[in-house]
């Protein structure tokens, strides 16, 4: 994760998760990763507290490293 250097200009701050390298069909989303370590219900509160937390949708990104 990239954290930011410093709030955006509406006071909220933008995270960056760089997944490097993809793994070929691995569960990259937030309820997939916090299942691994929680219980469904905690899951779920988790999912709930990140989502009231957003202020506008979330963007993915698909990117490639350059040779240089």
């Amino acid at each position: 994760m990239l954290e930011p250097r410093r709030a955006n200009k509406d006071s909220s701050y933008t995270y960056i998760w760089l997944m490097d390298p993809i793994v070929k069909n691995a569960d990259y989303s937030y309820s997939g990763i916090l299942s691994q370590v929680y219980s469904s219900e905690d899951t779920k509160k988790y999912i709930s507290m990140h989502n009231e937390c957003l202020v506008s949708p979330q963007f993915a990104y698909r990117v490639k490293q350059g040779s240089w």
